[in-house]
């Protein structure tokens, strides 16, 4: 029945288009990729933007095919993508659509505020501060001089703790936060550099504020953090040494994590933290008078046969739990799965009149594996 209208048709060749069309956002430019088509008769590519266009030769013998749009504002565009015989026969176009960033979202970024470094044996960590926004975070680039003397570089991720591999401690390290404005940018944008001293970040020292088991505070010795129960790591406690929580008449108490002491609390206390997939076992040495007192001054926490020796020979008997801290105490932990060894001693305590509240500070003292 086409007799009534095939004088008037237009015939038209279309060829084939890509099987796969991408852009990414970059800094005041886009790049447009696309997997080479598999029809012979595409030649060119054609990008159509904002009433400009860019043609480009398809080459053959390349598995994809990739073009930039630079001197881009800083706003949301929409391309249309073609492919060319040459001849006028195109390809159905395809759509795209991206935004282009530039130095408004640069003044938008700020750099990872640190919260302290750790030293290991044979690498560095970085705990962070959290940060407010950081929904375009990617990592932080960092620059360090090895144990040899030489420059380095790495980026590490958006843990809130980054460890990196054979930095020399006593010289500075020059840190970069990277965000990626985009999940699909293919340029990063960078703060400016912030130099941190190691060994002036090194924490030392650790405060504790809990008022009731309900506040309960669970501390990581490795990288020296505090959480309460609501914020452990997942899973469960296999990041947790100790537990620490201000009883009314017990006051300043430590447990181990795999005692059964939490009890004397709460048995749902008890309960809670049986059921935690992960529980630490570890044991605790309460240590008082001069002797004790030197004996901490005198350790290396890089020492750490001196360490282990300190919690071994100590005469103290071995407990899940101590409390009724004073000042000037000496506490030694084993923390037996996780092989640290701490020294703590302690500067201030809560008073001593049941319901009144107060801190417990403590210096440290730290070997790890």
């Amino acid at each position: 029945m086409d007799h009534f209208y095939k004088d008037y048709a237009i015939e038209r060749i279309h060829i084939g288009k890509p099987d796969s069309i991408w852009v990414q956002p970059g800094d005041y430019r886009l790049q447009i990729g696309m997997l080479t088509p598999q029809d012979p008769a595409a030649k060119k590519w054609v990008i159509r933007y904002e009433g400009d266009s860019l043609v480009l030769p398809i080459d053959r013998t390349a598995e994809r095919q990739f073009a930039v749009i630079e001197n881009l504002k800083e706003r949301d565009y929409t391309l249309l993508v073609h492919t060319s015989d040459g001849l006028g026969n195109t390809s159905l176009p395809m759509e795209l659509s991206a935004p282009v960033f530039g130095d408004n979202y640069r003044a938008s970024i700020k750099e990872r505020v640190l919260s302290h470094s750790v030293i290991f044996q044979d690498s560095i960590g970085l705990v962070w501060k959290t940060m407010s926004d950081a929904s375009t975070l990617f990592g932080s680039e960092i620059e360090f001089t090895d144990l040899s003397g030489q420059k380095k570089k790495t980026l590490v991720g958006i843990s809130d703790v980054s460890v990196f591999q054979g930095a020399d401690p006593s010289k500075p390290i020059s840190v970069k936060t990277v965000f990626r404005p985009h999940v699909n940018a293919f340029e990063y944008f960078y703060t400016d550099a912030v130099t941190v001293d190691l060994l002036a970040t090194k924490l030392n020292m650790i405060t504790l504020k809990s008022s009731a088991w309900t506040d309960a505070e669970y501390i990581d010795f490795n990288f020296i953090r505090v959480f309460q129960e609501a914020v452990v790591q997942k899973p469960k406690g296999r990041d947790i040494d100790l537990a620490y929580t201000l009883g009314s008449g017990s006051r300043s108490n430590f447990f181990v994590m795999d005692g059964a002491e939490f009890g004397a609390f709460s048995q749902d206390w008890q309960s809670l933290i049986n059921s935690w997939s992960v529980r630490n076992s570890g044991k605790l040495k309460l240590n008082r008078g001069a002797a004790a007192l030197a004996l901490y001054d005198g350790l290396d926490e890089l020492n750490r046969s001196q360490m282990v020796a300190a919690f071994d020979n100590s005469v103290s008997a071995a407990q899940n739990r101590i409390f009724n801290l004073l000042v000037g105490d000496i506490i030694l932990l084993k923390s037996t799965d996780r092989d640290i060894y701490v020294a703590m001693k302690v500067l201030a305590v809560p008073p001593a009149a049941s319901g009144v509240y107060g801190k417990l500070e403590m210096e440290l003292k730290i070997s790890r594996p």
